[in-house]
């Protein structure tokens, strides 16, 4: 019996141009109505994320930062946090700068880069967040430890980096969450660890989730779940290593899922 539903917001609950469909969150309150507890599982922030909670009326902690922060809604409050030490990011930042990418800093509310580019453009319309230019690099301007840093370039560029900075920096992790995103959190951090927190919070066991994904940053979610979905959209790379394929985010195949649970009596508290 599904006793919890965990998801992933872009190119998964969400449709195109990062749209909520009423559809998929009709399906997620008919869940939360048979005692269903619903999760979102996000790279995002806070901030990002709260909209999407409210709109579906979420009644569990969230999983945010790919997994560093599990917070919960309600009470405004951190349940856990795991970050990148301050040395450690200031290290990261370098190497990625003297590259010439450009980056983001998290280091809980909002988030920071040297100057807007097109990639800054891009980030604040998929997230409806403004973030703040503090006109120095990065490595200079951070004092404090870090949720998560972001690495924004070409496939190519983030690809490279991904094999090259996992092994000059054993202690972060370095992980794809779409074609052009380079998600860099402590080592060990992942939305699977995220849920791994939750599962103990809420005394529901990983064969008891229902989990949606599809991007890379989503597979120890959809493997440490007992049953994980790979949207059809997903690059061949996650399709390939998920239990289960549900159909595209633009065809709300999250809610075609849970609303085949639900009607088979297999979702419930």
């Amino acid at each position: 019996m599904i006793r919890m539903i965990a998801t992933d917001l872009d190119g998964t609950l969400l449709g195109a141009k990062s749209v909520l469909p009423e559809e998929n969150v009709r399906a997620l309150q008919r869940a939360m109505e048979a005692g269903v507890k619903v999760v979102l599982a996000s790279g995002r922030m806070a901030e990002a994320t709260m909209p999407i909670a409210n709109a579906i009326g979420v009644n569990a902690p969230m999983v945010l930062f790919n997994g560093a922060m599990v917070y919960d809604p309600a009470s405004g409050s951190i349940l856990r946090g795991r970050c990148i030490p301050r040395d450690t990011a200031v290290e990261v930042l370098r190497t990625i700068e003297a590259r010439g990418c450009y980056l983001q800093a998290f280091p809980g509310l909002g988030y920071y880069f040297e100057e807007a580019t097109e990639h800054t453009v891009v980030y604040q319309n998929k997230i409806s967040v403004v973030g703040t230019a503090v006109g120095m690099k990065l490595s200079q301007w951070l004092k404090t430890d870090v949720y998560k840093l972001l690495c924004i370039g070409t496939p190519e560029e983030t690809d490279a980096l991904a094999r090259e900075l996992s092994e000059t920096f054993p202690t972060v992790s370095f992980v794809k969450s779409s074609a052009t995103f380079l998600e860099i959190v402590a080592k060990g951090v992942d939305k699977a660890d995220g849920l791994r927190a939750l599962s103990e919070i809420t005394g529901i066991a990983p064969e008891e989730i229902l989990a949606f994904g599809d991007e890379q940053n989503d597979l120890p979610m959809l493997d440490y779940a007992g049953t994980g979905y790979a949207m059809e959209n997903a690059p061949d790379v996650v399709r390939r290593q998920a239990q289960r394929i549900a159909p595209a985010n633009t065809q709300c195949g999250l809610a075609s899922i849970v609303n085949l649970y639900l009607n088979e009596g297999r979702m419930g508290g």
